[in-house]
């Protein structure tokens, strides 16, 4: 996976949460209509039914943005190793 490909999902979860969390997320919503259905007065929070609740500001909740020491740190820690660019082959046709 190229580096630009690898901080762009890395801002991508950030901002969206990783395809578990969504998952909890819809299913705690699930409950708490079918909760609010059952007892229709009751006060409800979407918070009572998630396995982690969120903080109710979650932009306050992201990282400052990486400085380059870390991404360094992160490609070392990894072990990547961007692949080199294949070199087309010249079409020139020759007479």
């Amino acid at each position: 996976m190229p580096l630009p490909d690898l901080q762009a999902y890395h801002d991508y979860t950030l901002q969206h949460g990783l395809p578990l969390w969504r998952i909890e997320m819809q299913l705690a919503q699930i409950a708490m209509l079918l909760d609010a259905q059952r007892q229709p007065g009751k006060t409800l929070r979407l918070k009572d039914y998630l396995i982690k609740p969120v903080s109710a500001e979650p932009e306050n909740d992201l990282p400052d943005e990486p400085t380059p020491e870390q991404v360094e740190a992160l490609v070392n820690a990894i072990d990547f190793k961007p692949r080199p660019k294949r070199r087309r082959p010249d079409t020139e046709a020759t007479p």
